[in-house]
């Protein structure tokens, strides 16, 4: 498929013809943010503005290579359970740092509404697999979430703040605690 690069509504982004409303952030080097044809036909600008605010943050705050190092760390420490699902849910919370950059930026009723937008896009077929997973990314409950937590108190951003920070802080001593007597014990070779 040709991709055209080109400025929308601010944004760089690489447009490609199709007729599935499909967004998406590639690593920078690969394309950055990419959309298609239906996807700037299907949405309002407000929409559009989230849609897209949402897919730079996946950039700016340098999710693919979070996801990598995760996907990585779960592929070596394997035999652990905890960290391979601790590693499953850094997509889901990847989605949820991306919805809550966007909402800053434009509010969570177009990113809502373009999100919905998106997976009913074509009312003819069934949903896809790729707007399932749009929808319930960080859980079923997506949009009332996004829509419930539309212009939180700058209180409840710090105590979010300092319970995410705690919660990691808390991850990395747990995984420190299990990981190195493991990794000792396989670099010494068990007697």
């Amino acid at each position: 498929m040709r991709s055209n690069a080109t400025t929308v509504r601010g944004y760089r982004v690489l447009v490609f013809p199709d007729g599935r409303a499909s967004p998406f952030a590639l690593p920078r080097r690969q394309g950055g943010i990419v959309v298609s044809t239906a996807t700037l036909a299907a949405l309002s600008g407000d929409e559009l503005d989230a849609v897209l605010a949402h897919e730079r943050a996946h950039l700016t705050q340098h999710h693919h290579v979070i996801a990598a190092i995760s996907h990585e760390l779960a592929h070596v420490f394997k035999p652990i359970p905890f960290i391979s699902r601790s590693a499953s849910t850094v997509p889901l919370y990847l989605e949820i740092a991306a919805d809550n950059a966007a909402r800053q930026i434009t509010g969570a009723r177009p990113l809502a509404s373009a999100l919905l937008k998106l997976i009913h896009h074509d009312a003819n077929s069934a949903p896809s697999a790729a707007g399932d997973l749009a929808l319930h990314a960080v859980g079923p409950n997506r949009i009332r979430t996004l829509l419930d937590s539309d212009e939180p108190a700058q209180g409840h951003r710090r105590t979010t703040i300092v319970a995410a920070s705690l919660q990691n802080m808390t991850l990395v001593a747990l995984t420190t605690a299990v990981a190195l007597p493991w990794l000792i014990a396989m670099t010494s070779g068990c007697s």
